[in-house]
C-alpha cells in the first residue's frame, strides 16, 4: 500500500519514525511540544533510538483542552524567545489533536511563522486534526475561535501509537473516518462499515486512505470558502453534544427530512453508525441545552443556520439552510428514548 499522501508519511516502526525525525532536524534548532502523558510513554524511547536529536528543547503542557488557550500560547512563545529560537527553528508537535492544534498555532504565529511537524498519537489526530492546515486555540469557551491556516512541513503517522489508546479515543477518530467516506468516497465508507469491530489492527490499513480523502478536499479549498465545508458534516450537532458520530446520525435525518437524501441511503447510514456507536451508550442532553451552540456555530452567516449534509453515500452538500424547528424534529426523532 502507498505510504505517502502529499505531506503525510506512514511509518511502520518507532525506528522508522526516529529516522524520519533525524532527516528533518539536521542543522536546525529543534523544539518538541508534547503533554505529560506522551512524554512519559514515548519521548524518551524516541530519543533513545536516535540520541542525535536528544538536545531538542522539550516544551511540556498539561493534557486536555484547558491547554488550548492564549495563556498557554504566551508561555510557549516566551519559552521560544528565551531559547533564542530563530525563524529557521523547527517545532515538532507530538500528541493528540490538542497538541497539533496548539503547536500549529504557536509555530504559525511565532516570528510570523516557523516550520512545524506533526506526529499525531491519537486516531483523531492522524485522520483529522493533524491534517488540513488548520491550527487553533479556544477562547471564552468557544472551540478553535482563534487560529490560522498553515500547513505543517510534514505529518508522520505511526499506527503503533494506537495500541495505547482507550477504546473511546479510537471511536472518536473512527467517526471522522466514516465521515470522510460518507462525503467523498463510497468505497472507503464500505471498507469501514464492513469491519467487525473498531481495533487498531482493523483500522490501521485504512488510515492513509482516510487522510488522502481529507487532503484532496483541502487541496481544492484550503481556506474553506466552498468544498472544504463538506468536512463539517456531523459537526454542527456533533460538537454541540460532543459526539460527532451521533451528529452524523442526526444530520442524516435532517437531510432525509429535507428530501435531499434517499430513504435507502438514510437506512444504511443509520445502521452503520448505530453498529459502532449505539446511541444508548451516550448521555444525550435535552435540545434546549444544545440549541445555543447551534445558533453560535461558526458556519452560520447572516443570521442563517447553515449545515453541511449528506446527499448520498459518497456525496454531500454545504451551505444548506436549516431551521431550528427542523433540527429539533430530527433531534427528537433520532434521540427519543
Amino acid at each position: 500500500m502507498e505510504s505517502v499522501v502529499n505531506n503525510s508519511i506512514k511509518v511502520d516502526s518507532l525506528e522508522e519514525l526516529a529516522g524520519q525525525i533525524r532527516s528533518l532536524v539536521a542543522g536546525r534548532s529543534v523544539f518538541v511540544l508534547t503533554d505529560s502523558n506522551i512524554q512519559e510513554k514515548w519521548i524518551d524511547n524516541l530519543i533513545a533510538l536516535d540520541p542525535g536529536w536528544g538536545d531538542a528543547e522539550i516544551l511540556e503542557v498539561e493534557p486536555g483542552e484547558d491547554s488550548k488557550s492564549i495563556e498557554v500560547c504566551s508561555h510557549l512563545w516566551s519559552h521560544l524567545l528565551d531559547c533564542n529560537a530563530d525563524r529557521k527553528a523547527l517545532l515538532i508537535n507530538i500528541g493528540g489533536g490538542m497538541i497539533t492544534d496548539l503547536g500549529g498555532f504557536v509555530a504559525s504565529t511565532y516570528k510570523r511563522g516557523i516550520s512545524f511537524v506533526h506526529i499525531p498519537t491519537s486516531l483523531l489526530g492522524m485522520v483529522d486534526a493533524a491534517n488540513g492546515g488548520k491550527t487553533g486555540v479556544n477562547h471564552f469557551h468557544t472551540k478553535n475561535s482563534i487560529g490560522t491556516f498553515q500547513l505543517p512541513e510534514q505529518v508522520l503517522l505511526f499506527a503503533g501509537f494506537l495500541e495505547t489508546l482507550e477504546h473511546r479515543e479510537l471511536k472518536s477518530g473512527f467517526a471522522e473516518m466514516l465521515k470522510h467516506g460518507l462525503i467523498k468516497d463510497a468505497q472507503h465508507w464500505n471498507d469501514l462499515s464492513l469491519l467487525p469491530e473498531i481495533t487498531p489492527k482493523n483500522i490501521s490499513p485504512l488510515i492513509l486512505q482516510s487522510v488522502g480523502i481529507k487532503e484532496a478536499v483541502v487541496k481544492n479549498d484550503f481556506y474553506e470558502s466552498g468544498e472544504r465545508k463538506l468536512l463539517n458534516v456531523g459537526h454542527t450537532v456533533g460538537h454541540a453534544i460532543e459526539a460527532v458520530a451521533l451528529g452524523i446520525l442526526c444530520e442524516t435525518h435532517i437531510a432525509l427530512q429535507l428530501r435531499i437524501l434517499a430513504e435507502r441511503d438514510y437506512k444504511e447510514i443509520t445502521e452503520v453508525i448505530k453498529k459502532f456507536f449505539p446511541p444508548s451508550d451516550y448521555s444525550i442532553p435535552p435540545f434546549e441545552e444544545v440549541s445555543h451552540y447551534l445558533l453560535n456555530d461558526k458556519k452560520n452567516a447572516a443570521g442563517k443556520l447553515l449545515f453541511s449534509l449528506p446527499t448520498a453515500i459518497g456525496h454531500a452538500t454545504y451551505n444548506f439552510e436549516v431551521t431550528i424547528p427542523q433540527i429539533l424534529s430530527s433531534y427528537n426523532a433520532v434521540f427519543a428514548k
